[in-house]
């Protein structure tokens, strides 16, 4: 996923069981705070859909896409920094 980007700090070990647990858990709570549009359209990316494929399928532009993206990386990085 390009949109998402980790430092090699971040990435200093392989993730473990416990991490994906983690992991899970805070795409879980983030995932909750969307509309369901927004869900939507993460979570087709997230199943590794192209942002074009993505428009398409929610009947809305390329950028609009890319936006809830963004936000929903930018809302992911400030659960994962509490």
């Amino acid at each position: 996923m390009s949109w998402i980007r980790f430092e090699p700090r971040e990435l200093a070990h392989e993730p473990g069981h416990e991490d994906e647990v983690v992991l899970e858990e805070v795409l879980d709570v983030v995932l909750e705070k969307l509309e369901p549009l927004h869900r939507q359209i993460v979570t087709l990316t997230l199943v590794g859909e192209s942002v074009k494929n993505v428009a398409d399928q929610v009947q809305r532009t390329e950028r609009t896409v890319r936006r809830v993206l963004e936000r929903f990386r930018a809302m992911l990085c400030e659960q994962l920094r509490d």
